[in-house]
């Protein structure tokens, strides 16, 4: 589930945590 852009940063990695 990687489909937010790297410029999230923190929010991605959130994501891609759960």
């Amino acid at each position: 589930m990687h489909r937010l852009p790297e410029a999230i940063g923190t929010t991605g990695h959130l994501q891609t945590s759960s």
